[in-house]
Order: structure tokens, then C-alpha cells, then sequence
């Protein structure tokens, strides 16, 4: 079929269909591409996501109720677990 196609058909048509195949090719490979890192960024930003919650969880969950610091770039807060600040004013 396709060898009676091309036999048939001027050097120009030749070329432009196989240059398209060529750009469908790579436009196909490049979107999976694509798809596959855009899954891969949002895996790993809900692992991060989910990593520094934890970490939180865990420092507010310290039995000595201390305060303790959070960075963000130039920003920097103390927190404390609500718990703590509970307990506190019931032994007042």
C-alpha cells in the first residue's frame, strides 16, 4: 500500500509526509514526556508535603511543651502545641 503510495506521488509530497510522521512522532514522545515530570513534580511536592507535616506534627507533640521555630526564608515564627497553652492555664 504504502510502497505503491510513494511510487506514485512527486519528491515534494514524499518528503512532506515523512517530515510529518517525523514531527507527529517526536510532538507524541515530547507529551509523554511531558505528562510523566508533571507527575513526577506533583508526586514528590505531596511527599514533601506530607513529609514536613509530619515533622510539624512531631516537634508539637514534644512532652515538654516547648516552643519551637519555623523558617521560611527571611520569615521565622515559634509555635507551640494548643494543648500545651491548655495545660498551662489549668494549672493556674
Amino acid at each position: 500500500m504504502f510502497k505503491n503510495f510513494f511510487q506514485k506521488q512527486s519528491p515534494v509530497i514524499k518528503i512532506i509526509v515523512i517530515a510529518w510522521i517525523i514531527f507527529s512522532f517526536i510532538y507524541i514522545i515530547y507529551d509523554i514526556c511531558g505528562y510523566i515530570s508533571n507527575e513526577l513534580i506533583k508526586k514528590f511536592y505531596l511527599r514533601g508535603m506530607a513529609q514536613v507535616s509530619a515533622d510539624l506534627i512531631q516537634r508539637a507533640e514534644d512532652k515538654e511543651c516547648s516552643p519551637f521555630t519555623v523558617n521560611l526564608g527571611q520569615k521565622q515564627v515559634q509555635l507551640i502545641n494548643v494543648t500545651c497553652l491548655k495545660t498551662v492555664n489549668s494549672k493556674q
